[in-house]
């Protein structure tokens, strides 16, 4: 985020400044698709990552978090990333609310107690 603006809320979510209403001409589904490519990587790795590293008990909420919520946004970005490909305006953002739906605020809050240096929206 920078300025006010979030691409990934622009070109997914239709919406800029982040929070704003959705605006559907402002969705664009290579943008978007280019977003969810990287994102399901870092997904997935994190997801990997838990798997060798048990969570200290003070965390143990936030890994149960992680656990429950992290294959559901895998699951909604290899979504997005196949609405991405069809172009459709439309069902880019619906693929994109399903993430957002998924990953806010359960992900970002368990992010943001996990680590307080780096504050996820």
């Amino acid at each position: 985020m920078s300025n006010g603006s979030n691409l990934a809320a622009k070109v997914c979510l239709g919406s800029d400044p982040p929070g704003s209403a959705t605006r559907l001409q402002l969705v664009d589904p290579k943008q978007c698709g280019e977003r969810a490519v990287a994102l399901l990587a870092v997904h997935q790795n994190f997801l990997k990552g838990l798997d060798s590293t048990p969570a200290p008990a003070r965390f143990a909420p936030d890994d149960q978090a992680f656990r429950m919520q992290l294959p559901r946004t895998i699951a909604d970005l290899n979504v997005l990333i196949s609405a991405a490909k069809t172009g459709n305006k439309g069902d880019v953002l619906q693929a994109a609310t399903a993430y957002n739906d998924d990953m806010y605020p359960i992900v970002t809050d368990a992010l943001n107690d996990v680590d307080p240096s780096v504050t996820h929206p």
